[in-house]
């Protein structure tokens, strides 16, 4: 019986572990965490979408696209760090920043990591901090769109212009892409 019961138990407690785990993803928006201090920021801008192609880099966030028939390209973007140390959630916060421009037909927004080029240390003993930069872009569907995310995800509707989607440890959640040039995760 002892036996028996030695077998079990550790199978048993593997596929309890197991169920949680499988649970725990099944969500399907998480809530961000949050730690007590923290500090956000969100950015707006509205472009014209005539003939424009939109270039996004960003990182450590997500990025939506969602189409609609307006004639220009939106792109919102929230920035939060949040950190259980004052210090960390302000210095972590402070290094971040988004650039934007148009050239020519190109709007280019860029997020940059380390603003004052500075290698400052964001790390600390016994404390846990989080940051997301995500996008949330409006753009008619055949527009030109290139993106390029490391450590998010992208999600895509179906898309009937030119798109090129790089994603470096994340996820991409697309449907119809008609003229995807290259789609690289």
């Amino acid at each position: 019986m002892k036996r028996t019961f030695k077998k079990i138990l550790p199978i048993v407690l593997l596929v309890a572990t197991a169920r949680l785990f499988a649970q725990d993803g099944d969500t399907e928006k998480k809530e961000k965490k949050r730690y007590e201090f923290f500090r956000e920021r969100n950015i707006s801008k509205t472009y014209s979408a005539s003939g424009n192609t939109l270039n996004i880099d960003n990182q450590f966030g997500e990025v939506k696209v969602t189409t609609w028939d307006k004639n220009e390209i939106k792109v919102d973007i929230h920035i939060e760090t949040s950190s259980t140390k004052k210090e960390l959630a302000d210095k972590t916060f402070d290094r971040i920043d988004v650039t934007d421009k148009q050239e020519g037909k190109e709007i280019n927004f860029k997020t940059i990591m380390n603003k004052n080029g500075k290698d400052e240390n964001t790390s600390c003993n016994n404390c846990s901090n989080t940051m997301s930069i995500d996008y949330d872009i409006h753009i008619p569907a055949n527009n030109a769109l290139n993106i390029e995310n490391s450590f998010g995800s992208i999600v895509i509707p179906d898309y009937t212009g030119p798109v090129s989607l790089t994603n470096k440890y994340g996820s991409l959640t697309a449907d119809k892409l008609s003229k995807s040039e290259k789609v690289w995760v």
